[in-house]
């Protein structure tokens, strides 16, 4: 059994000699529990942003300290997937929980923009080659354009010390499994640029 699954089910069990209210209380909690467990379970997996998109604003709608909860949770398992821990992170306002929230999004699924204009650079097309070799062949040159998108685009600080400071070869991992996986929305976007 999951974890988020057993808090579920730990909240939907009826207590003897609790009140009403408290027994809401307890399924209250238990269901954010779930929520939260569920986002985090799901990062690095191909179903987060179907969750993530599902939950996030049961989460936003919280107060600080329990997104803080959830936001270190978040960077914790974001270390634990990626081994990237974001320098300086402070958590004690809705723009800081935004700033986690802008940074897992960018890091699991809303890069198109930025991704698409790393490969818009090296003008070939994606159909046509062997990404994984490309990428590892041309690893310099994807991080020097990874320093320029950055110039151009407007990112979290978190993402921007992502992009600057991780391990050379894992963030080309990330990039490949990136590419791979938005391959043809990449296509796409080249294809509108031209327009």
């Amino acid at each position: 059994m999951e974890p988020s699954e057993r808090a579920l089910l730990g909240g939907s069990t009826f207590i003897i000699g609790l009140e009403d209210e408290q027994q809401e209380d307890i399924y209250e909690m238990s269901s954010l529990n779930y929520i939260m467990l569920s986002i985090i379970e799901s990062i690095g997996k191909d179903d987060f942003k179907n969750v993530y998109w599902c939950e996030i604003n049961n989460i936003k709608s919280q107060d600080i300290p329990t997104q803080r909860i959830f936001c270190e949770r978040v960077l914790t398992k974001v270390f634990e997937i990626y081994e990237f821990l974001p320098e300086n992170v402070f958590l004690d306002s809705n723009t800081d929980m935004n700033n986690v929230y802008s940074f897992i999004e960018f890091l699991e699924f809303d890069s198109l923009d930025f991704i698409t204009g790393i490969w818009k650079f090296f003008d070939i097309d994606l159909r046509k080659i062997n990404i994984d070799e490309f990428c590892k062949l041309r690893s310099n040159e994807i991080i020097r354009e990874f320093e320029e998108q950055i110039n151009f685009y407007v990112l979290s600080r978190m993402t921007t010390d992502f992009l600057r400071t991780y391990n050379k070869d894992s963030l080309i991992n990330w990039f490949i499994k990136m590419s791979r996986k938005m391959k043809f929305d990449i296509l796409l976007n080249i294809e509108r640029r031209k327009k």
